[in-house]
């Protein structure tokens, strides 16, 4: 999905989350306060944690969704990855502060029975924090946002802690009075922990850490069909802001050109990015050999050293001026060699076999080279 169209999404989700924290929020910590409920009080405090969380999901939709530029080669995703830490310390702030209120009330017996009212104002929490979670994780997932998908676990998180203020007022107005501190202790240990998945996830993020096995293994059988491809190997994968990004290490027939291995590198990422949205950049090396098994001889030469040695090994052969082309083939640590002579030779040898050893002949002190073989234009 393209940036901006991936960022005006996003940007109607986090607005219609914004508005309904902005309300939630108002609403349990005016009746919260009003009715004499911690818990409610905590909850509504939780909820405007909630709306500063929408604002920084909003900064990392419309910052991560810029096109790479060429001092961000690999995007923006990375600013996402950032904010999502930045929004678990504040949930990490204000849970540690709802505990100690709560703590503080606990230790020295100062509670008032909460007003009935409250019991309403969590139940219409629940519904709608629920209600919430379902539509903005269902978005996160199309639009692959790790930052909506936090959001909507947010709202989940804070369907769960009404549900404890139920509980907690319930309890205290029949008469177990620290229910309610009790139960904003564990509103707050809901966020906490809801603060550390965030962080984990996002320091995975930040040294690159792998996707899961099960995607690995369907990246590596969508490549296997992909016709051409002997074998896959060195197959590495990171998540960036909600994303992949793939290099994998393709083997090939030795003897197909450079330009089908080329397109067989295409086709394999055409075929994953298509198979696998996420997956928004592909890098494909082209193999003829498994180096991870083979280790290439540094000292072989390269061509143009290896063409100046063979016009002095070739020099006063039969058609070694006529040469219209030296194909190399650098297979198992040696050198194999195709000649490309015109036709015409044919008029001038009786022998094309005969004229073959010659050339083998003359390059028999380079080890390195395994075989000559002469081919006709």
């Amino acid at each position: 999905m393209q940036g901006n169209k991936r960022y005006q999404i996003a940007k109607k989700v986090v607005f219609l989350s914004a508005s309904a924290n902005l309300s939630l929020a108002i609403i349990k910590i005016v009746f919260g306060w009003l009715g004499n409920s911690q818990a409610l009080f905590a909850d509504g405090i939780d909820s405007f944690s909630d709306l500063f969380s929408d604002f920084f999901v909003m900064m990392a939709a419309k910052v991560g969704s810029h096109a790479p530029d060429q001092e961000h080669p690999y995007g923006h995703g990375r600013i996402e990855t950032i904010i999502s830490i930045i929004l678990a310390i504040l949930l990490f702030a204000a849970g540690f502060g709802i505990i100690f209120n709560a703590g503080r009330s606990i230790w020295h017996a100062h509670f008032v029975k909460p007003s009935i009212y409250v019991l309403l104002v969590a139940l219409v929490s629940v519904l709608t924090n629920e209600g919430l979670f379902r539509y903005i994780s269902r978005i996160g997932k199309q639009i692959n946002s790790n930052a909506l998908n936090i959001s909507a676990w947010h709202h989940r998180g804070d369907a769960f802690s009404s549900i404890v203020v139920l509980l907690g007022v319930g309890g205290a107005i029949l008469g177990i009075h620290y229910l309610d501190a009790i139960a904003a202790v564990i509103v707050a240990l809901i966020i906490i922990k809801m603060a550390a998945q965030m962080v984990w996830h996002s320091v995975r993020e930040l040294i690159d850490t792998a996707v899961d096995q099960a995607t690995l293994q369907q990246i590596t059988d969508i490549i296997t069909q992909i016709h051409g491809v002997r074998a896959v190997h060195q197959l590495r994968t990171r998540l960036l802001g909600g994303l992949i990004f793939v290099e994998v290490h393709i083997l090939v027939d030795e003897r197909f050109s450079v330009s089908e291995g080329h397109f067989i590198a295409n086709q394999v990422m055409k075929k994953i990015q298509q198979d696998i949205p996420k997956i928004i950049d592909v890098l494909v090396h082209v193999d003829i050999e498994n180096d991870e098994q083979i280790t290439s001889e540094l000292d072989l030469p390269g061509r143009e050293e290896l063409l100046s040695r063979l016009k002095q090994h070739w020099d006063g052969l039969l058609g070694c001026n006529e040469i219209r082309q030296i194909n190399l083939h650098y297979l198992r640590n040696k050198i194999e060699i195709e000649i490309l002579l015109p036709l015409a030779i044919l008029q001038k040898i009786s022998d094309l076999e005969d004229l073959k050893q010659q050339y083998q002949a003359a390059v028999r002190d380079l080890n390195y080279i395994t075989s000559v073989k002469i081919l006709l234009l």
